[in-house]
């Protein structure tokens, strides 16, 4: 039994909403600062802006590190040997680990793609 496994690299547009993400938080911040420095009021709608791009930010960052691991994970698999030394893989082998992978690697890209 041939398996075939592609595990697609990650959408150039979600490094894209990161840093976009990460300049609106750095903005929002720096608003946040000037208000604190000039003693004025930091606006309730301020307060939710700054939280929600931090959530989106950490959970951005989180999933394209994940992603980058999952993607490490499933070539170790693939190697015909087992990578912690203990000889050759057989096909089921291969087979339950990358089934287990690759649930989890679908389940990142289409959090990942709702942001």
């Amino acid at each position: 039994m041939e398996c075939v496994v592609f595990l697609e690299p990650l959408e150039p547009d979600w490094e894209v909403k990161l840093a976009c993400t990460k300049r609106q938080l750095q903005q929002t911040n720096k608003e946040i600062t000037a208000r604190h420095l000039k003693k004025k009021a930091i606006s309730l709608t301020l307060n939710q802006r700054q939280a929600r791009l931090q959530e989106q930010y950490n959970f951005l960052e989180t999933g394209i590190e994940t992603y980058r691991q999952l993607q490490h994970q499933v070539s170790s698999i693939v190697h015909p040997f087992a990578i912690d030394g203990s000889g050759f893989q057989t096909g089921v082998d291969v087979a339950s680990a990358l089934r287990k992978l690759l649930m989890n690697a679908s389940w990142f890209r289409s959090n990942l793609s709702s942001f």
